[in-house]
């Protein structure tokens, strides 16, 4: 297949592609399939698979010029959310014996000691893998 002629006939060329399939998946269904029938399904999903990889790329470059010649506008949002989620996960402090701690020594024992009682426990089954 020649490269210019992917650029310009590719939707084209991908209908009927899946129409051909797709005769051949209904007569595949109705009774079974003649072995040159088969080979011809072999081909065709061969170069559909093919067309679609190309397409695939066709469509990335498109965006990545569409990208470099527009820029990212969207930065500045995307930024200001990360910004905000990085606040709002921050772990301020602790209600350490019915107070609450914002000491940051003390807050980070806490989730240490927490995480330590947590992850310690004794598994309560194992799962043999060896006779596998």
């Amino acid at each position: 297949m020649e490269q210019r002629g992917l650029w310009i006939h590719w939707p084209k060329k991908k209908q009927n592609l899946l129409l051909e399939l797709g005769a051949l998946d209904i007569m595949d269904d109705e009774s079974n399939l003649e072995e040159n029938d088969k080979v011809r399904r072999l081909e065709l999903l061969s170069e559909l698979k093919l067309l679609l990889h190309n397409e695939s790329a066709i469509l990335n470059e498109k965006a990545r010029m569409k990208w470099l010649e527009q820029g990212d506008t969207n930065s500045k949002y995307f930024q200001s959310r990360i910004r905000w989620k990085r606040v709002s996960n921050k772990l301020k402090g602790v209600e350490l014996n019915g107070t609450w701690c914002e000491d940051p020594t003390k807050v980070r024992e806490e989730v240490r000691q927490v995480f330590e009682e947590r992850f310690s426990t004794p598994k309560l089954f194992c799962i043999n893998l060896q006779n596998i």
